[in-house]
């Protein structure tokens, strides 16, 4: 392996990046674009990515993002479903006690999917397209709950894990499931028709800091057609396909040794410890289950 020269200019500060923290921005020799695009591309980046050297967008003609937004609620999503922002906890949470699928065999009775096509894109891009004006970055799309993450949210948890090993619920699981993921490849086809992202993510919490929610028999039989169907579908449009799993997934990832915050379909972990392949059936090309959380580091290009 090649590793480029390290020079003392990319120690100067020439600036901050806009996200969380605003952490300093140094006089690297490439774009934190190509040396993002080189982690993406299973080549070895200059210096660790940090997710703060990316344009992130939310669609904020999105009914989720606005009712999970910080502000004084309870607010409705586009599924009916109520959320609460908790400033302590720095997010927005379900309403508990009064899940609104009641049986998930007949959700269609309870919940109607959103339809993108009737949301505001055109005033969204307005709003948002300041912010794709650095070419130097890379440009990112967040999305909400996606599966077992929107299962939870209209049945609560207890409900919605008890429908994923009950053999009597799976039917309708699909049915729920299957309808969520062509919402979530019509959402990716429109952030591409409006935003043209580099990357678009699936946010999909499949476990806890110790462990994950559920064994592999029931990820690879619930899950895995339809993050592989999403998988396939954003990289047809020409974006890299980022999975944050914000879980320990020791046991379905058994390289890695520490906790898995964001995993990307298209991209080795560019940490010394990988997990590629951990779910191989969505993806024939290697997949990473970890995001590189640690500030940018040139440890590894120590001058000569």
């Amino acid at each position: 392996m090649t590793v480029e020269k390290f020079t003392y200019d990319e120690l100067e500060q020439i600036g901050n990046y806009s996200g969380m923290g605003r952490p300093a921005r140094f006089n690297t020799p490439i774009t934190p674009r190509e040396n993002m695009l080189r982690m993406y591309q299973g080549k070895t980046p200059m210096w660790i990515p940090s997710p703060s050297e990316m344009a992130t967008l939310k669609i904020d003609c999105d009914p989720e993002n606005i009712a999970r937004s910080p502000g004084d609620g309870p607010r409705v999503d586009g599924y009916g479903v109520e959320w609460i922002f908790v400033e302590s906890a720095g997010g927005a949470m379900v309403r508990p006690g009064d899940p609104k699928v009641k049986d998930i065999n007949r959700w269609e009775e309870y919940v109607t999917v959103p339809d993108p096509d009737t949301w505001d894109w055109e005033a969204c891009y307005e709003r948002q397209k300041g912010r794709l004006a650095d070419p130097t970055l890379m440009t990112g799309i967040t999305f909400g709950s996606c599966l077992f993450e929107r299962l939870i949210a209209v049945m609560d948890f207890e409900n919605a894990a008890m429908a994923l090993i009950d053999e009597d619920q799976h039917e309708g699981v699909h049915r729920f499931f299957r309808a969520i993921t062509d919402y979530r490849k019509k959402y990716y086809a429109l952030c591409k028709k409006w935003f043209n992202p580099d990357c678009v993510n699936f946010n999909d919490d499949w476990g806890t800091q110790k462990a994950e929610t559920f064994n592999m028999d029931i990820a690879r039989n619930m899950l895995v057609p339809y993050v592989k169907d999403a998988v396939g579908y954003a990289r047809s449009l020409g974006c890299t396909w980022i999975c944050t799993a914000a879980a320990s997934l020791s046991t379905s990832c058994p390289s890695s040794s520490r906790k898995a915050s964001t995993a990307g379909a298209d991209s080795p972990s560019t940490t010394s410890r990988n997990s590629r392949g951990c779910i191989p059936e969505t993806s024939s090309s290697p997949t990473a289950w970890m995001w590189p959380t640690m500030p940018p580091t040139r440890k590894s290009r120590q001058p000569s």
